[in-house]
């Protein structure tokens, strides 16, 4: 996606700007208003791209930041020099994104400089200009944004777990892009039990078949489920993530292979969520760790009880959430690793609330059917050592806008 922005005025020249997008392989966003929009939307609907050229009218800077972080290049055509220096173009150097200007007789070259910062054009050569973003777009390699949780944390190379999994996903539908441009905003917090891996694992995958042709045709779901496992290691979380609401997931052997399987099942619409999410995490291969080799019998009678239970409470009967969300066999074990997760969710269950360790923690969850004023009550219990999240229960997973 290529960004323009500014005010929609003659001397921005994206007219010459849309007259170069109907050469180019791509999508153009322009932020901001102006008397020219009407003209200028015209334009681009008789040039046949109007589907490709969206005008978001004017956004708040906030908003104009994550177009950048989500955009290829920042494109800035001007047409004379009233456009003496196009801060923006610090704003997208910021970001990491090149810049394509026009040689004007002002400051806008020494800003983003040519073959430096960006590319540098004639003036309202649409020709030119169109060259110019193809060479943009063309480049191979990779280019990753990442904002949001854990944005510091995760690599921007080929070993970033979502571009991993896109990857796996060419490689088995036989065919690779000479570069990715990848633009994510996380909003899982990563290392506290809420399946952060599972989402980018899923989401790679689900990429990487729409962007190959008949990769649909190619890449079942079900398909997708087994490669997203193979990544993670199990079907738990792979199978939440790409399929939504509650799942129930299992491995079984087919052919000498093992093989991933999943069903979705109804969850009761009173249902909701709670997530009490600590600002310190914990990494899972470390909470298996803690497990014990083996575990006494009942204990593990009691779970698989309660694991029947839980599909009950879940899709009819949410006033059984309580007991069948009580766990022997993973929790008491880990709860040296995680105090104040455990307390709290000792807490919660004392004041009978439905509240487990969530994945391997250390956030807490809570199911409760409460109603606005409730779930706000309920989500200060975990105190400033927690933020309190409500969360409505997914209807549908992975998918594309």
């Amino acid at each position: 996606m290529l960004l323009a922005i500014g005010r929609l005025v003659s001397y921005k020249g994206f007219d010459v700007l849309i007259r170069a997008m109907k050469e180019v392989d791509g999508t153009l966003v322009i932020v901001g208003a102006g008397k020219l929009r009407q003209r200028l939307e015209r334009q681009a609907s008789d040039l046949s791209i109007g589907e490709r050229v969206t005008f978001s009218g004017y956004l708040p800077e906030p908003e104009v930041k994550l177009y950048l972080h989500a955009s290829r290049a920042l494109v800035m055509p001007s047409v004379n020099n009233s456009e003496t220096f196009g801060l923006v173009q610090l704003e997208a150097m910021a970001t990491g994104r090149p810049v394509i200007n026009t040689w004007l007789a002002t400051g806008v070259t020494f800003v983003a400089r040519d073959n430096l910062e960006g590319l540098t054009v004639p003036v309202g050569d649409s020709a030119s200009l169109a060259r110019a973003i193809g060479r943009v777009l063309d480049e191979p390699g990779l280019d990753i944004d990442v904002t949001g949780e854990g944005a510091a944390d995760v690599p921007l190379t080929d070993k970033n777990l979502l571009v991993k999994a896109m990857y796996k996903g060419f490689d088995f539908l036989g065919g690779k892009p000479k570069g990715i441009a990848v633009r994510a905003l996380n909003v899982i917090p990563h290392g506290r039990g809420l399946g952060s891996s599972a989402s980018a694992i899923v989401g790679g995958l689900v990429l990487a078949r729409a962007l190959v042709l008949t990769g649909t045709d190619k890449m079942s779901d079900d398909t997708l489920l087994n490669l997203a496992t193979q990544m993670e290691g199990h079907p738990d979380n792979v199978a939440a993530a790409l399929f939504g609401g509650a799942t129930v997931a299992w491995t079984g052997s087919s052919n000498e292979k093992e093989v991933a399987h999943s069903i979705q099942i109804p969850v009761d619409p009173r249902v909701r969520a709670m997530a009490f999410i600590p600002s310190n995490s914990l990494a899972t291969k470390k909470a298996r760790t803690l497990l014990p080799e083996s575990i006494p019998f009942a204990d593990a009678q009691r779970n698989s009880t309660h694991t029947a239970l839980l599909m009950h409470a879940l899709t009819i009967r949410p006033d059984l959430l309580f007991t069948a969300t009580e766990d022997f066999l993973h929790q008491s074990y880990r709860s040296e690793a995680m105090p104040a997760s455990f307390a709290l969710m000792t807490k919660l269950r004392a004041a009978g609330v439905a509240a487990f360790i969530s994945g391997a923690g250390p956030t807490v969850m809570a199911l409760h059917t409460g109603n606005q004023e409730e779930s706000e009550q309920l989500g200060r219990a975990g105190g400033a050592k927690f933020e309190g999240k409500s969360l409505e229960i997914a209807s549908r997973g992975a998918s594309l806008l």
